[in-house]
């Protein structure tokens, strides 16, 4: 699975998410799954300016819902994947 994270999934992460998926179908690649979650997610809408931003490219983000981070930290600690920033920024990668 390929997981992209941010604060809110409501912009970042999301538009990751969506332009990745749709990059994959172009290239008829059957790759892993693709989500995106938010550390802070509450169930709310794409931002309009991502919405606007990925439709300008073909890609309808309008039907997103913004998904919370239910066990992601299980993929951290020592050489994990996942490493939260402080002060909302979000990274992958090792230490």
């Amino acid at each position: 699975m390929i997981l992209f994270v941010c604060t809110g999934n409501i912009c970042r992460s999301p538009m990751a998410e969506a332009l990745l998926r749709t990059r994959m179908a172009e290239a008829g690649a059957d790759g892993p799954e693709v989500r995106s979650v938010g550390t802070a997610a509450v169930g709310g809408p794409a931002t309009p300016a991502a919405v606007e931003v990925l439709a300008d490219r073909g890609i309808d983000l309008s039907g997103h819902v913004s998904r919370p981070d239910r066990g992601v930290a299980r993929f951290g600690g020592p050489g994990g994947g996942y490493d939260p920033a402080p002060r909302g920024g979000d990274r992958l990668g090792g230490p």
